[in-house]
């Protein structure tokens, strides 16, 4: 049963066009069922996205880089000391 007629000879693509029922999206049900009919799509196309995120991230060289000094104050021996001594005197 074909829902549009079809005249003449017409190609395949007509025909499968034709053959389709068009999808009515009835609320949050129509949704759910659009998603698990292209579940396949949904998932290959995330897969292919986050590969590529993945090989473009390993190939690219870093912008910036940045490089800091630490200097500790070895001039007295406690483990608390904050260099405080210096501004009280």
């Amino acid at each position: 049963m074909t829902k549009y007629p079809l005249t003449g000879t017409g190609d395949s693509l007509t025909r499968h066009l034709a053959a389709q029922q068009p999808f009515h999206a009835s609320g949050l049900n129509g949704l759910l069922r659009l998603l698990t009919k292209r579940s396949k799509w949904i998932i290959g196309s995330i897969v292919i996205c986050v590969l590529l995120a993945l090989i473009i991230t390993a190939n690219t060289k870093p912008v910036f880089e940045a490089t800091t000094t630490i200097e500790l104050n070895k001039t007295s021996g406690g483990s608390l000391d904050l260099g405080l001594d210096d501004l009280m005197s």
